[in-house]
């Protein structure tokens, strides 16, 4: 059910979320070499556009899935429940609104960005999807710390893992205070 202050509870965490990715993404791009050409801030925030559309469109069905917006098992969930998942959803409404061509990469890869090995993208166009990746993890990193794949992203956009981690502190505090402003 929609609310005068935003629409669902589910809909609400998930602008959080993809403001927090936004701005930990724009954190984590002025240390990156290369840097993205894309505006790391848009990518960050329309990266999960294909849920934003899937929330829309299958309302309570969706909602019932069960999953939080950023949860890892979301992909799995998608496709054994809906035949598609919000990455390759979102590819396709950001290849047709064409607003700039690495916002599609970002939406489909931002899950797995090792898939982008294979594309033989330009630098800059692969660090636009790896900084997302990354973004999303140091925005709320997990208990157990960085892992083998996050380190990984760390070392292609030529980040410290420690910087990494005070981007994403820094990025999560600028989404919480954006957040609370908008309450």
């Amino acid at each position: 059910p929609s609310t005068a202050s935003g629409g669902s509870p589910f809909t609400r965490r998930l602008w959080a979320y993809a403001l927090r990715v936004a701005c930990v993404s724009d954190e984590l791009a002025r240390h990156a070499a290369p840097r993205p050409t894309a505006d790391p801030f848009l990518c960050g925030l329309l990266h999960d556009v294909g849920t934003m559309a899937l929330e829309r469109f299958l309302g309570p069905r969706y909602l019932a899935a069960g999953f939080a917006p950023g949860d890892d098992a979301q992909l799995e969930i998608e496709r054994a429940t809906f035949g598609c998942d919000h990455c390759d959803l979102g590819a396709m409404i950001a290849a047709r609104w064409q607003l700039f061509p690495e916002l599609e990469l970002v939406a489909q890869l931002h899950h797995d960005p090792d898939a982008a090995d294979a594309l033989a993208l330009p630098p800059a166009t692969r660090a636009a999807i790896d900084v997302v990746a990354l973004a999303r993890v140091v925005g709320a990193p997990p208990a157990g710390g960085l892992d083998e794949g996050h380190l990984a992203l760390c070392a292609r956009i030529g980040v410290a893992p420690a910087t990494a981690l005070a981007c994403g502190a820094r990025g999560a505090e600028a989404a919480a205070t954006l957040v609370a402003g908008l309450a």
